[in-house]
């Protein structure tokens, strides 16, 4: 039996120069731009490279699901990948790694800043204006090539307190006591839903290092005669704000205490 000699031809075709881990070669395409289908899901840590030619650094993009009024972080880490920072490491031309927070043209929304002092760990932390995605971008920097051993991993977080009840009805009234864990002062904003989920009042919060403040939510005009749940955004890291929602009742006094809790990771 004779043998046919087949010979085949391999037509390579010009494709985008990209790093060689899982993230970019999946079936439904890379994650060099906002095409990208790498979400983060909360608490879930991702390993990624920045391998890469100098002419064309790495991109990797990521995909952010956010609510609207609830606070958001991610922070990277560099296994072996140092970070531009504000108040950083003087960095040579092309030898550090960037994290912004970007919209789907690339154009930046945010840099990030060093997480509690800690320069080797970038990090983003923001309050969603509405439900949708958001993106981040880690990028390699310009004039170097980057090799599969520039490695780094990021976490996302929804840093958002949760309290399920105040009571400002009858004869009860709620007071929040609200706690500040880290050694930096902290901002954001108290909101007060009815038990349908309509916004009734924003109350700016302020914290320093440390600190512990009161709110009588029956001091605010919006929240009298008013019960239902609230919410807090803030710029801390996760775990950042705990505390306790205590509903006095004056008759008996009686009260009736309601923990904070923090969206699951």
């Amino acid at each position: 039996m004779r043998r046919a000699l087949v010979v085949c031809t391999l037509v390579l075709a010009a494709v985008p120069v990209r790093a060689n881990d899982k993230w970019e070669f999946g079936i439904a395409g890379g994650d060099d731009d906002d095409n990208t289908v790498n979400a983060l899901a909360p608490g879930r840590w991702q390993a990624h490279d920045l391998e890469g030619v100098s002419t064309t650094p790495d991109q990797d993009w990521f995909r952010i699901p956010v609510r609207a009024r609830q606070s958001y972080e991610v922070r990277a880490a560099g296994s072996t990948v140092i970070f531009s920072l504000p108040g950083g490491p003087v960095c040579q031309a092309g030898f550090c790694a960037s994290l912004t927070r970007v919209d789907a043209g690339g154009t930046i929304l945010q840099q990030a800043a060093p997480t509690e002092g800690e320069l080797r760990i970038p990090a983003l932390r923001w309050t969603a204006g509405a439900n949708g995605a958001e993106f981040v971008r880690v990028q390699g920097g310009g004039g170097s090539t980057w090799g599969p051993n520039d490695e780094y991993t990021i976490e996302m977080s929804n840093t958002t307190v949760f309290l399920p009840r105040f009571n400002n009805t009858a004869t009860q009234t709620t007071v929040l006591i609200v706690q500040n864990t880290t050694p930096v002062a902290l901002a954001g904003a108290i909101d007060f839903w009815n038990g349908a989920g309509t916004l009734l009042h924003s109350e700016p919060l302020s914290l320093p290092a440390r600190g512990v403040v009161t709110v009588n939510t029956a001091g605010i005009t919006a929240l009298v005669g008013q019960s239902g749940g609230a919410s807090i955004a803030h710029n801390g890291p996760y775990g950042a704000i705990v505390g306790k929602a205590a509903a006095l009742e004056p008759a008996t006094g009686f009260t009736f205490d309601t923990a904070f809790t923090t969206a699951q990771r």
